[in-house]
């Protein structure tokens, strides 16, 4: 034992200083709103968008599978598949200044695939998946367009293809059950002081594919679970 009784009380006393929740307001599920934001389908010739699904509950999941094929290309065929979807939360910024924006997020599945086939003739093709995480500022709850808009370009990296069609099939496992992530996000804009804005936080995932003379089946399987979002004035 080192020390007395005596030495205890002459240390100074403990001070709780309780967080201040304007510099830093933490949010978790059910949040203020969900939004299934932007929908996407575009396909020519015979391609044809299969599936273009929401994964978003409004329970603090979100994601989408995406599902597009082509078993018969022309000389130019195009397949374009895009969705995103999140949550919005309410924040009265404390001081003049950019916002930091911290999403903790779990995968629940991130499967991306691309697999080809080289049909007759000369053939090339250009395919890609990509998820994006978004984080969007809005002055009011009925403004569509932002006033900021920013993303992580690189939150599941996806495919990159191209060729003749005959070294893909692939599938590609971006993030494992259970994985836990938390990103960081900076609007690249400041907000004034005592504001009450809306904070949107969303997955976006994108396939396309640009083909001639090969055949296609590409898709992307993704759910996260948003477990919570921070957000402060900087």
């Amino acid at each position: 034992m080192v020390g007395s009784v005596v030495d205890v009380f002459k240390r100074p006393p403990i001070v709780y200083v309780a967080p201040d929740p304007d510099k830093e307001k933490l949010f978790f599920p059910p949040f203020g709103g969900c939004w299934d934001r932007l929908e996407q389908n575009q396909a020519t010739g015979d391609g044809l968008i299969v599936e273009n699904r929401s994964y978003l509950d409004c329970a603090g999941r979100m994601g989408s599978k995406l599902v597009a094929r082509n078993n018969d290309a022309s000389d130019v065929d195009l397949l374009c598949a895009y969705r995103e979807n999140g949550y919005l939360v309410p924040f009265k910024t404390l001081r003049t200044g950019i916002l930091q924006v911290s999403a903790d997020l779990s995968a629940l599945l991130c499967r991306h695939h691309v697999s080809t086939y080289d049909e007759f003739g000369w053939s090339d093709f250009r395919a890609t998946t990509r998820g994006r995480l978004v984080l969007a500022v809005f002055w009011t709850w009925e403004d569509v367009e932002p006033a900021n808009e920013v993303s992580d370009q690189w939150f599941a990296s996806g495919l990159d293809c191209s060729g003749d069609g005959e070294s893909f099939p692939g599938t590609s496992i971006q993030a494992v059950p259970g994985e836990r992530r938390v990103i960081n996000l900076f609007t690249d804009m400041a907000f004034p002081a005592g504001r009450e804005l809306w904070i949107y936080v969303g997955v976006a995932d994108r396939i396309w594919a640009l083909l001639n003379d090969v055949s296609i089946d590409i898709s992307i399987d993704s759910a996260w679970q948003l477990n919570s979002l921070a957000v402060r004035s900087l």
